[in-house]
Parts: C-alpha cells; sequence; structure tokens
C-alpha cells in the first residue's frame, strides 16, 4: 500500500487495447482522467505563495480517477463493478504492513502528518509513535467510501459522497465546489505514435496524447531512431560516450518542447524504452541500467550512479558539464514475451518487472 502515490483524489491516463465490451475487435484508445483545475483557480494564485501549490487546499485540483476507472469499466470490463472493490475494502479493514517506502515517506513528513487530525489517526501509534516499517495501517473510513463509490459510481461526483468531499476540501481552504465535480469528464482520444526500427524489427510506439507526457517521448524517440541503433551500439567506450551524447542532445530539445506541453517527468521511462526496444536489453536489464537526466535549464547534465568514470570523462569531452544525480526511479515495466520460433507478432506471456533500486516490486490482485 502506498497513498502517498495513489488513491482515489488523483487522476489517471490510461493506454487500453482490448475488445470493448460489446465489440468484436480490438480497439486502442487513451482514457483521460487527469486531474483539472478548479473554476476559482487564477493564473497568478500561487505567485509570492508557492507552497500552497504544494500543500493545503489550493494544491488540491479536481479529481478525475473514479470517473476514469468508471469509464474503463464502461468500455472494457468484465466483471461486475462492485466486486473489483472488495480486494481493497478487504485490505483497508484488516490492515495492511507498513512497507519501506511508505515508511520513508511517513519519516519524511512526520511533521505534518503530527499537524493534521486525519492523518495522525492513520500514521501515528497509540504511544505517539510515528508508523515504522512493519508496523499495521487500518483505513476504515476509506473502506467505507470505497463501498459508496462500489454501490454507485456517480456518487463521488453528484451525489451524497461529492457534498463529503467538498466539506473536507473547503475546510482546508480549497476553491472546489460541486458544480467543477459534477462537471468533470473522462474523455476518450486517440493515441500518437513512432514507428522504430531497430535489431531487424519494427515496433511502434502507442503514447497519450497531452496532458500526458507522451508527445515528448515520441518526439525523443523520433529524433534518435534515425541512428539505427542495435544491441552492439554500447559494446565500446566511444560508443557508449557518442550515444550518451546524443541521447542528453535530445533531451535538452524535448525539454524546449516541452514548456509547450506541460511539465511531466517523462525521461526516466523514455530511456528504459530506448535500452529495451533499441539496444535490445531485456525488460528488467532496461529497468536497472544507469540514466542520464538533461533539462535544459540549468545546462547541466545530470548522470545516475553507475556511468563510469571514463564515460563521465568522454562526456566532458564533448563539452558537457557533469552533476552527480540521485536514482531516477520507475514504478513497473510491462513486456510481451515473443513464442521462440514462432512468426513475428506471436506471444506467448508478459514480462513485468519493477525498479529494482527502489524498495517494493510488481504487485496484483
Amino acid at each position: 500500500m502506498k497513498p502517498q502515490g495513489c488513491g482515489i483524489g488523483g487522476g489517471s491516463i490510461y493506454t487500453v487495447y482490448d475488445t470493448p465490451r460489446n465489440g468484436k475487435e480490438k480497439e486502442l484508445v487513451n482514457i483521460i482522467s487527469r486531474e483539472v483545475a478548479p473554476f476559482a483557480a487564477q493564473a497568478d494564485m500561487f505567485v509570492n505563495n508557492s507552497k500552497a501549490s504544494e500543500t493545503g487546499g489550493l494544491a488540491v485540483a479536481v479529481p478525475g480517477d473514479v470517473k476514469g476507472f468508471y469509464k474503463a469499466w464502461q468500455m472494457f470490463g468484465r466483471a461486475k463493478w462492485k466486486d473489483l472493490f472488495a480486494p481493497s475494502i478487504h485490505l483497508c479493514e484488516e490492515g495492511v504492513p507498513v512497507g519501506l517506502s511508505l515508511a520513508i515517506a511517513i519519516c519524511d513528513s512526520g511533521g505534518a502528518i503530527r499537524r493534521d487530525t486525519h492523518l495522525r489517526r492513520l500514521f501515528v501509534n497509540a504511544d505517539g509513535t510515528l508508523k515504522k516499517e512493519g508496523d499495521t495501517v487500518k483505513r476504515p473510513l476509506l473502506a467505507r467510501t470505497l463501498r459508496r463509490i462500489a454501490d454507485d459510481p456517480y456518487t463521488f461526483y453528484n451525489g451524497s459522497l461529492a457534498s463529503d468531499v467538498i466539506s473536507d476540501l473547503q475546510e482546508r481552504g480549497s476553491t472546489i465546489t460541486l458544480e467543477d465535480l459534477g462537471n468533470y469528464t473522462a474523455n476518450i482520444r486517440i493515441p500518437l505514435n513512432v514507428t522504430v526500427n531497430t535489431n531487424n524489427e519494427k515496433f511502434t510506439i502507442f503514447s497519450p496524447p497531452p496532458p500526458s507526457s507522451g508527445p515528448v517521448i515520441l518526439f525523443i524517440l523520433n529524433v534518435l531512431k534515425g541512428y539505427n541503433w542495435s544491441n552492439k551500439t554500447l559494446s565500446t567506450l566511444d560508443g557508449r560516450v557518442l550515444t550518451y551524447h546524443r541521447i542528453a542532445e535530445a533531451f535538452k530539445f524535448a525539454y524546449a518542447r516541452r514548456t509547450r506541453l506541460g511539465d511531466e517527468d517523462f525521461l526516466n521511462i523514455s530511456q528504459v524504452i530506448m535500452q529495451h526496444l533499441m539496444f535490445g536489453k531485456r525488460i528488467v536489464n532496461a529497468t536497472d541500467s544507469p540514466r542520464l537526466h538533461h533539462q535544459l535549464v540549468p545546462n547541466v547534465l545530470q548522470v545516475e550512479p553507475g556511468i563510469t568514470k571514463e564515460e563521465r570523462e568522454g562526456l566532458r569531452k564533448k563539452g558537457h558539464v557533469l552533476e552527480k544525480a540521485g536514482l531516477g526511479l520507475v514504478g513497473s515495466i510491462a513486456s510481451r514475451l515473443p513464442t521462440p520460433n514462432a512468426p513475428p507478432g506471436a506471444f506467448y506471456g508478459i514480462d513485468v518487472v519493477s525498479d529494482g533500486r527502489k524498495p517494493g516490486s510488481v504487485c496484483g490482485f
């Protein structure tokens, strides 16, 4: 359980390739249910008050997750809507142990947790100490909320639950209104794509349009595919240095374009895609490989641990100013496994890994 990174108060973007509930052929669509600013938001609302954009009621946008869940279920769902909530409700009521990443988040936010009545109930023990790894956290109020959504998916936006949500938010200074919730819509979009030829195979990468960072990832891949990289590209020191240099330059251009599309953290996942598709690495190796980061301003190339001394020196000779970076972690990556000795397009399974450099692992019901 990672409440610091997910929940029904946020937003989602889906790329779905499946047969619709009442259809015969598979469709490829994006469901866009990202958070949006409330009607009362102003362009200058955080000028001279940047902290309010991070904590408090003004930092909260109109949530889209529940609408996104329901739209996905309406289009592609097979199980009963209510049944989808049962595992999460069970975990909330019975409790789950605090994992390492949550324990770190609790420790880092200890002051804010102690100052908030609701968070204090969840993450502070009876003896006044903060929850640590291995302690149990129960979420009875969230379980109750999920039951209400399971019974009525519309209640979060225009029912009794909506009124409760707005009441809680406005107590914290939010400007979100019932009208904002009622007007929220999850949208269907056609994915963008770019085709990459590598290692004698052709891959088409599909990605959501804005407000996702997908267009910028595709921009990077479209620039770099012209180099015709393969699993031999990184076999020599000179090859690695030149490749890293070209990646860094592509990132610079991507960051210049990003200012027109929105501010998203996209570079870690784009490098995993490159390592897997262009260099022929297995997903687990691509995910664990050290990565680079360049965001144009400041004009500094950040390098993760694992980039060798010789590679760093080669990059300096090409004019880069280097800075040591922390680990830019990704969540989990999935890839289809091709069937051995079978025609192209034949797959026998899915390879799923999480970034081994962070706590946690791939999990699901």
